[in-house]
């Protein structure tokens, strides 16, 4: 693995000035966006996410894969030998030296230049109480609107798991079941929108991103228009999402309220 520090990786990518985000979630796979994404300096994509056979909705380049490093060789093919990027960023928390084995996430990386860098503190934007790490693609979001001078934004793919229509899971498979274990999932959609409010340039996205600013009180940002349109969901869905999104609320609180009186092992209650 080639390491770089956050200081090579701006200098890599400091021409940008147009950025695609591209999220997992199955939303993405609606839209024929392929050309509009290829059509920005940088292209974002997450993790194992891949391209092949979905050129037309999802573009063919990919200059940034953000992944965690959990990533390895058991989970998926190494990203040199998919998605082929041109830098691999990776936002770590600081932990015990026992907990954290970063030789899978080497070999699957490859020779890819690397940059692993802390997770970033999140200043000036809303930041409510969290128990736990947000994800890569809020990490993201915020470091590369503030390391690199972007104009024009697209995003696409996000719907944080259910806090917007379009799926919770992942277009390339399955998702992960203990996302909530790892994630303040309700708080998540709180931050992940406060930064993208935050924006000053021009902010084009699919619909469901406009429904999470909308839905946590932000109006649309930048002068871009969705991208393309959606079918908007019926009473039923809108019924079950709501419900959903409550039931997720009222567990987050109830894991929250354990928490306070002590250190308690989320995994061994799972058994």
């Amino acid at each position: 693995m080639e390491c770089i520090d956050l200081f090579d990786f701006r200098e890599r990518f400091a021409h940008a000035r147009s950025l695609a985000v591209v999220g997992n979630s199955p939303v993405v796979l609606e839209h024929e966006n392929g050309a509009l994404i290829d059509s920005h300096d940088l292209v974002v994509r997450f993790n194992r996410a891949r391209t092949d056979d979905l050129e037309d909705k999802l573009g063919r380049r990919t200059d940034i894969l953000v992944a965690n490093e959990k990533n390895c060789l058991e989970w998926g093919p190494s990203p040199a030998t998919t998605l082929k990027p041109q830098a691999i960023l990776c936002f770590v928390a600081p932990r015990p030296q026992a907990e954290l084995d970063i030789a899978p996430f080497r070999q699957w990386v490859a020779d890819i230049p690397t940059c692993i860098t802390l997770a970033p503190d999140l200043v000036g934007v809303d930041n409510p109480f969290r128990t736990r790490l947000l994800t890569q693609g809020s990490y993201a979001l915020y470091t590369l609107l503030r390391l690199l001078p972007v104009e024009r934004l697209f995003l696409t793919g996000f719907t944080l798991y259910g806090a917007a229509p379009g799926g919770a899971g992942k277009y390339y498979g399955a998702g992960r079941n203990r996302v909530g274990t790892w994630h303040d999932l309700d708080q998540e959609a709180a931050v992940f929108t406060s930064t993208l409010a935050a924006y000053g340039g021009e902010l084009q996205a699919t619909p469901e991103v406009y429904t999470l600013l909308e839905r946590q009180g932000h109006r649309r940002t930048g002068h871009g228009t969705p991208a393309t349109t959606a079918r908007p969901p019926g009473l039923y869905e809108r019924v079950l999402g709501r419900i959903a999104w409550r039931l997720l609320r009222w567990g987050m609180g109830l894991r929250r309220s354990l928490e306070r009186r002590g250190p308690i092992d989320f995994e061994g209650l799972k058994k």
